[in-house]
């Protein structure tokens, strides 16, 4: 399951605020809510395609992370085990096996996405352009 929380107003559709749910990798995200007053009630259904969503994250939506304990729900939280030079030695050893490797080869991919990975997570490279 993954949920999108809204980070901007979609006129008509969308409020600030609102979380959008999906059942699995490429499956629709939904939004089902309801509001009651004293005199009305009113209910909201919206259904955005999955690749919709991913493509407009983080201008419109932010991914909502969770762990799940049993039958509790808490938001992730993480701690850095890592110096800034035990990552930075990991960078330049992919680094070096991407320089042993032959161009377009699987360990040539598989260095690339891990040194760009270890750039993005310490601000160097965006996740989206």
């Amino acid at each position: 399951m993954e949920k999108v929380i809204v980070e901007k107003r979609i006129p008509g559709i969308l409020e600030v605020g609102d979380i959008l749910v999906s059942n699995g990798f490429g499956e629709d995200f939904v939004l089902k809510a309801s509001s009651k007053t004293k005199n009305t009630a009113s209910e909201r259904y919206v259904n955005l395609d999955y690749y919709s969503v991913v493509e407009n994250i983080p201008e419109y939506f932010m991914f909502v992370v969770e762990e799940f304990y049993g039958e509790d729900e808490a938001e992730f939280t993480f701690e850095v085990r890592r110096s800034n030079e035990d990552i930075y030695k990991r960078y330049l050893y992919f680094v070096d096996q991407i320089n042993e490797a032959a161009p377009g080869s699987e360990s040539d991919v598989v260095h690339h996405n891990l040194a760009w990975f270890i750039e993005w997570l310490v601000g160097n490279k965006p996740l989206i352009k």
